[in-house]
C-alpha cells in the first residue's frame, strides 16, 4: 500500500513539474501576445469614435485583447465601461478586437474656449471635442471648478447640476431638437427649441409640466413662435403667456 501512495506522490509530483513550464508558457503568450493594439467599433448611436474607446480602454488599463473578450463572457468579471450601456467583444485576432455597444446617452455639453465637454446622466464627462454633436443640447448658467475627461464635473453648486439632469432625463422621451439647457442661480430650468425659450423654473411638477408642453408643442412648431414662453407655475387651465420677441425695425 505503501508502495502504490509513493508510485501515485512520484506520478503528481512530476506531472506538476512538467505542468508549470507549460503553465508558465501559456501565461507569458497571454500577456505578451494579446498585447491590444487595435479596436474595430460599431454602435448605435455613433457618439463615439474607434479611437475615442481605445483611450478609454488604454486609461482605465483595459490593454490585453484575451481577457478584455474572456471577462466580456462572465458576467461577475465583465468590466463596466462608463461609455457603455452594454457591449459584446469579439476576438478579431490577438491584437485586435472588435467592440459593438449600445451607448450611454449624453444629455448635454458644456464649451469653454476650446472644447466641448459632452457628460451623461450622472454628470461624468464622456467625450471631450472641439466638434459639435449632433442633437445634443448646450447647456447654460453652470458653474464649475473641474471639468475633465473620464470625471464627474466638480461644480461650484451641485443643485444646480442636479437640476438641470432632471430637466434633461425628464424631456428626453418627448424627443424634441433643443439647443439648449438652462438653469439659474434659483434652481429654476429652461430649456430653447428653435427660437423658443421655455422657463420651466423649479423642478417641482416638472412632469406635469412637460406633459402640458407636448400638447402645446406642435401648435408652437407651426406658428414657429420665438420668445419665451413662461411656465413657471402650474396652470390647471392649461394656459401661459408667450412673450413674443420683437421684431428689430430696419433703419
Amino acid at each position: 500500500m505503501e508502495k502504490i501512495k509513493n508510485f501515485f506522490s512520484k506520478k503528481i509530483v512530476k506531472s506538476i513539474i512538467i505542468a508549470l513550464p507549460i503553465i508558465a508558457i501559456i501565461v507569458l503568450i497571454i500577456v505578451f501576445g494579446f498585447s491590444l493594439k487595435e479596436v474595430d467599433y460599431s454602435s448605435d448611436l455613433n457618439r463615439f469614435t474607434r479611437e475615442e474607446v481605445k483611450q478609454y480602454l488604454d486609461t482605465h488599463k483595459i490593454d490585453n485583447s484575451f481577457t478584455f473578450w474572456l471577462k466580456s463572457k462572465i458576467s461577475f468579471l465583465r468590466n463596466d465601461i462608463d461609455l457603455f450601456e452594454d457591449y459584446e467583444v469579439k476576438l478579431k485576432s490577438p491584437g485586435k478586437v472588435e467592440v459593438v455597444a449600445h451607448e450611454r446617452v449624453i444629455e448635454g455639453f458644456i464649451k469653454d474656449k476650446t472644447n466641448n465637454y459632452y457628460f451623461d446622466k450622472s454628470g461624468e464627462v464622456l467625450k471631450v471635442s472641439s466638434e459639435k454633436c449632433q442633437g445634443v443640447p448646450k447647456v447654460k448658467g453652470l458653474e464649475y471648478e473641474r471639468i475633465g475627461l473620464y470625471q464627474k464635473i466638480k461644480v461650484t453648486k451641485k443643485e444646480k447640476l442636479n437640476a438641470l439632469l432632471e430637466l434633461a432625463t425628464a424631456i428626453k422621451e418627448y424627443g424634441y431638437d433643443i439647443k439648449t439647457l438652462y438653469v439659474n442661480d434659483f434652481l429654476e430650468v429652461g430649456i430653447k427649441i428653435r427660437k423658443l425659450k421655455v422657463e420651466f423654473g423649479k423642478t417641482k411638477n416638472l412632469q406635469r409640466k412637460l406633459a402640458v408642453f407636448s400638447d402645446m408643442y406642435p401648435k408652437l412648431k407651426e406658428k414657429n413662435y420665438k420668445g419665451v414662453l413662461d411656465m413657471k407655475f402650474l396652470n390647471t387651465d392649461g394656459k401661459y403667456i408667450i412673450k413674443q420677441t420683437k421684431k428689430k425695425k430696419r433703419k
